[in-house]
């Protein structure tokens, strides 16, 4: 008979204690389940937002046009977001007939100051327009300011899934000091796994919560005002400096190597064909922002030289003024400012290709990189090779349509972004890399030519004058002068410099200011600008009747008839029981010796053109 054990009460029952796996569990759990509770809340109670790329169009089922809200992904900026991507509609559904060309960028190619009509996208839909009214092509702009390569990436997948036959990329000018820049104010010296893993946990609540909370902190911790005039390129540079043999330096052109081989990567494995440009920016009319001798550099003697320099510069002394600039590089070989001298020297003794090489050194070390180096064409060169990207030379182009191939203010308004002529210039490469590319074919007829390209271009008597007001006031401020300045309101001459001053200024709309030149021209009987002004208002306003109507009409009395037939037939589809298009499409074909019924039937067929619903 065994023994019979009893255990004491005081004893504990090691079966009755969890196992030290469900502490470890539950410690583990706790937090995530913390978090995914409040990630719910927030979406319920409508905080933060996924900000998608695109967006259905609303009041038009069917089509879908990019979110104005995309930059908050990045810099949260509210309602009102700090940058924005311009509106261009296309089908939800795309047909087999229709190519579509997708562009990214910055804001160059967005077509800043004057706006989307000059981006790539824009300038684009002008051309095919003009060349094959009929044909079927849409062209999606997703450039907007201050993006650079993380921004590219990152919106890489949503544009694989609007299924484009051509991806246009030109960027790289704010990969220094653009929203999520190593020298940016939105950025730092990052590994770039790090970077990515912060725009992935960037879709949940939680991770803008917490983000607005430490922007909130940042913001009440500044010392200066926030000024509103600021652009958010101008917030993100935040002054920072970057020297050529510097780790941020290196930093930058590993980020925008590795980013873009990875974005050129995915278009390949999706076998979307892409388009990537060279850069291009202004290098013998605008001197370094940030030019000077380095650290440890005697101040006073670099002082002394630039005043003789000046001095023979001044007094015509050509060979004393060489001597100065060569003892300065001397001084410091990587002064940008000293380079930019010898540029402007040799451009005067007539030595273009050595003048050439030392603007583009001096634009190379600027500690103020608001534009690219060289070394970022030659990357895009190299990695356009390893993924079979085509490499439209963009630079190469400017160059080639600027005096002695030195590129300037004929071409560039200030730093980077181009003049009219300029954004035509870019436009033109990259179609002629799409017609290359057989990805557009090329027209046995049409507008074509340089010497059209005034006529042609999609900007009005207004743009241009509204853009000199923007470039005035942006040369005023920073980074063209360390302390914003004041400048001297213009007095306008003329009733539309009056209409572009008021739009300037934000006292009337874009639609008010448009009617107003529309008027201005019809009364002064210039009706190429007019029906210029005309067909800008229906690419606004898609879905109305009138501004299609008007621009069918004008065209008509120009004798465009492919042009005449194409706005018609929108302003058809936008009322089919308005009349007034019909009549005015009669008319057409009976000056092309058709009928009613051939007008009635071209209508049916016409097909959509671009973003045109």
């Amino acid at each position: 008979m065994g023994r019979c054990v009893t255990r004491s009460d005081s004893t504990p029952d090691r079966r009755s204690r969890p196992p030290l796996i469900f502490y470890a569990v539950t410690l583990f759990m706790a937090p995530l389940l913390f978090l995914g509770g409040l990630e719910l809340i927030l979406r319920v109670v409508g905080f933060g937002g996924s900000y998608p790329l695109f967006r259905d169009f609303e009041g038009l089922p069917g089509f879908r046009v990019a979110s104005d809200q995309v930059m908050n992904r990045y810099v949260y900026g509210g309602d009102e977001p700090l940058a924005y991507i311009d509106p261009f509609l296309f089908s939800s559904e795309k047909s087999p007939e229709t190519t579509r060309i997708v562009v990214q960028g910055g804001s160059s190619a967005a077509g800043f100051p004057y706006g989307r009509w000059a981006g790539l996208a824009g300038m684009l839909d002008a051309r095919l327009e003009a060349r094959a009214p009929a044909q079927r092509v849409e062209v999606i702009g997703t450039a907007m300011a201050a993006v650079n390569s993380y921004t590219l990436l990152d919106l890489a997948d949503e544009i694989i899934e609007v299924e484009p036959d051509a991806v246009l990329l030109y960027a790289g000018h704010n990969e220094y000091l653009g929203v999520m820049g190593v020298g940016s104010a939105f950025g730092a010296i990052q590994p770039g796994w790090i970077a990515r893993t912060r725009l992935a946990l960037g879709r949940f609540r939680v991770y803008q919560l917490i983000d607005r909370l430490l922007a909130g902190l940042r913001a009440g911790s500044a010392e200066a005002p926030h000024d509103e005039r600021i652009t958010v390129f101008q917030q993100a540079a935040s002054g920072s400096r970057i020297s050529i043999d510097s780790l941020a330096y290196e930093h930058g052109l590993t980020q925008f190597r590795d980013n873009l081989g990875a974005l050129l990567e995915r278009y390949q494995r999706a076998g979307i064909p892409v388009l990537i440009g060279t850069l291009v920016s202004n290098e013998a009319d605008l001197p370094p922002f940030d030019g000077g001798p380095g650290p440890g550099i005697d101040l006073e003697k670099w002082a002394d030289l630039e005043a003789l320099r000046q001095r023979d510069r001044a007094r015509g002394a050509a060979a004393e003024e060489r001597a100065q600039i060569e003892a300065m590089l001397e001084l410091d070989e990587q002064a940008a400012d000293a380079w930019f001298a010898l540029g402007d020297w040799e451009e005067r003794a007539g030595h273009w290709a050595a003048a050439r090489e030392a603007y583009r050194e001096a634009r190379d070390l600027d500690r103020l990189r608001f534009r690219a180096p060289s070394a970022f064409n030659q990357t895009m060169r190299d990695l356009a090779e390893r993924y079979g990207a085509r490499l439209v030379d963009v630079r190469e182009e400017f160059a080639a349509e600027s005096e002695q191939g030195l590129i300037g203010d004929a071409l560039l308004l200030e730093h980077v972004h181009p003049t009219a002529r300029g954004y035509w210039i870019l436009a033109e490469a990259f179609l002629e890399g799409l017609e290359d590319e057989q990805i557009i074919s090329r027209p046995v007829t049409g507008l074509r030519g340089p010497q059209r390209w005034e006529e042609q271009v999609p900007l009005t008597e207004l743009d241009h004058l509204i853009v000199m007001h923007r470039i005035r006031e942006m040369r005023a401020s920073y980074p063209f002068v360390e302390e914003r300045v004041s400048i001297t309101p213009l007095t306008p001459e003329t009733e539309v410099e009056e209409w572009a001053l008021r739009r300037h200024r934000g006292e009337v709309s874009w639609v008010e200011a448009m009617e107003a030149l529309l008027q201005i021209y019809l009364a002064e009987g210039r009706l190429g600008d007019a029906a210029r002004v005309a067909r800008l208002t229906a690419h606004e306003y898609p879905l109305d009747v009138g501004p299609n109507l008007v621009a069918g009409q004008l065209l008509l009395r120009l004798r465009e008839w492919d042009w005449a037939r194409l706005y018609l037939n929108r302003a058809i589809r936008a009322s089919p029981e308005d009349l007034r298009p019909l009549v005015e499409l009669d008319r057409l074909e009976a000056a092309l010796g058709g009928s009613a019924a051939t007008a009635r039937l071209r209508t049916a067929e016409q097909p959509k053109h671009l973003k045109s619903p």
